[in-house]
């Protein structure tokens, strides 16, 4: 068993990071929209709290596939993270605060295909990104209260020479009725500060605005298209 004061550490992080200034006026919004009833606190797996351990399962399939990059193409690598995915990210609620106020004017059908479409293209871009392996790793360095609802992992991708970048991910629980959900990434900050979730909706809330959900739908199903096309 490891040291948990030492490799993941409580930090006592407040759970609302803030972002770089050019999205400094959407995030404290999203923090908002994330925000609904408190579920139970994190439970420890050995000696690491289940968000660490959520964050731990990502990076683990991240390195899978970077170090079988040179056998794997590109549709294998999003055949081995695709479960992942699924399992670590709360696309439903990634989708829901991208789109904004008008998510919940939409149908059932409307948000499962939007969650969909969401969902492939989040596969499709750790596919792209990760898909070759060069002695890297990836650390969690700290992690917020875990008795808290909202937990921060941060963690860092070290290259075997070069800068060291952040991704530090908020976790959520998921809602059930005995609060034993999963804890679910709902946001990373880029370099330990910029909301891709923020990115996100600046994006998405536009097209979403101009043409509703079919507009938003072919709009992630094209940049899928566009990974897929360069592999």
């Amino acid at each position: 068993m490891t040291d948990s004061g030492a490799q993941y550490r409580s930090s006592g992080l407040s759970a609302k990071e803030e972002p770089l200034r050019s999205v400094v006026r959407i995030f404290p919004l999203l923090f908002g929209l994330l925000i609904g009833t408190a579920p139970a606190f994190a439970v420890l797996v050995g000696d690491k709290p289940a968000p660490v351990m959520m964050v731990d399962k990502l990076h683990t399939a991240l390195l899978d596939n970077m170090k079988q990059g040179a056998e794997y193409d590109f549709a294998e690598r999003k055949e081995k993270i695709a479960p992942v995915v699924h399992e670590v990210f709360d696309l439903e609620t990634m989708m829901r605060v991208s789109v904004g106020s008008g998510w919940q004017k939409l149908s059932e059908d409307e948000r499962k295909k939007l969650t969909e479409a969401f969902a492939g293209w989040t596969i499709a871009t750790y596919a792209s990104q990760f898909k070759s392996w060069n002695g890297e790793q990836f650390t969690v360095t700290a992690f917020s209260d875990p008795e808290k609802p909202d937990v921060m992992v941060n963690s860092e991708i070290k290259p075997k020479s070069g800068k060291t970048t952040a991704l530090n991910y908020r976790l959520r629980q998921k809602p059930t009725e005995k609060n034993d959900g999963p804890w679910q990434v709902v946001d990373i900050l880029f370099a330990g500060a910029v909301s891709q979730l923020a990115l996100r909706r600046a994006d998405f809330a536009a097209v979403f605005t101009k043409g509703g959900a079919p507009a938003l739908i072919a709009h992630l199903q094209a940049m899928t298209d566009k990974l897929e096309t360069a592999g």
